[in-house]
Order: structure tokens, then sequence, then C-alpha cells
């Protein structure tokens, strides 16, 4: 049986879905940030925003293998997700940038404070917590200097993880076809 895309259908294809999953992360990254006072609410926004990014990439990835005649190889796939991920990540890691940036510059104090809060609640000993407000210092010391090989080590890394999910995307939407035995 043969594809009913080609391989720069399948590509464009995946580049819209990509446009579409960077958008996404950007909206789930903004009600998170806008969650950055609050401890719990933000790290739990953080994560459904992620699981949904990439139950959302499963279903873009099951309409390519749908748009495909219902199966796809997994080298196929897997290209596929690859082209979203790149893409989706490069949006999120501009907008991210801006965000932080420009649009909310008090975004790391926030989350430091949020962090001592909860720790204080914890009743975390005071120790931990100073070390803990030191260790946010330093972070926001070093992130006032732009380093672009930090930012290009931090995109590539959540890529990395991103590619590695991607994985499961791609096992879980595969689709060989049946193997048909000829007879002559």
């Amino acid at each position: 049986m043969e594809a009913l895309l080609s391989k720069p259908a399948r590509n464009k294809m995946a580049a819209i879905f990509g446009l579409g999953l960077g958008v996404f992360y950007m909206i789930s990254a903004t009600v998170s940030y806008l969650q950055a006072s609050h401890f719990f609410p933000f790290y739990a926004a953080k994560t459904i925003g992620y699981i949904l990014y990439f139950v959302l990439m499963g279903l873009c990835a099951a309409r390519i293998r749908k748009a495909n005649g219902g199966y796809i190889s997994f080298k196929d796939m897997y290209s596929a997700v690859i082209i979203m991920i790149l893409i989706s990540s490069t949006i999120y890691f501009i907008y991210n940038f801006i965000y932080i940036e420009y649009i909310d510059t008090q975004f790391v104090y926030k989350l430091k404070s949020a962090m001592i809060t909860w720790m204080e609640q914890m009743k975390t000993p005071d120790e931990a917590i100073n070390s803990t407000a030191e260790k946010f210092d330093k972070q926001i010391a070093e992130s006032q200097k732009f380093n672009l090989g930090n930012n290009v080590l931090g995109y590539f890394s959540n890529i990395l993880v991103d590619c590695l999910v991607g994985l499961l995307v791609a096992v879980i939407n595969r689709k060989t076809p049946p193997l048909v035995e000829q007879s002559f």
C-alpha cells in the first residue's frame, strides 16, 4: 500500500500542527506564569500544560497517520513529530524570552517569593530557606547577563526532553500495514 501523503506534504502538515502547538505552548505558559506568585498553582499549571501539549501532539500525529491512509512507519511518524517539536519549541523559546525580559520583568522574583513562602509554610529550617534564597539570587544575577551559550543550551535541553517524549507519541501513532500474501 502506498502512502497517500508525499514527504513534503507530510512535513507541511507537521509544520502547520507545530505552529498550532507553539501557540498552545504560549497560552499554557502564560496561564502558568500568571500563577508565579503561588507555588502549587504555578507548577500544577506547568505540569497540566505540558501533559496537554503532548496529548495534542498525539492527536496531531493521529491526523497525519489518517491523512496517510491510516498507516505510517515509525520513521515517518517520528520525523513528523520532530518537526512539530522543533517549530513549537522555537515559538515557546522566543515567547519565553520576551515574556521574562520585557512583559513581566519581576517574574523570577515572584517565583522566588512563592518558593520561600511555601518553604516557610512547610516549616523548613531557616538554613535551608536561606540557602535556597541565595541560590535564587545567584541565578537571578546570572540571568541578568545575557549568555547566548546558556540560552541555546537550555533550548536544546528542552528539545531533547521533548524528543524523548515525542518517541512515545511516535510509537503510539505508528501503524504499519498488514502483510498481504501474494498468490501466483
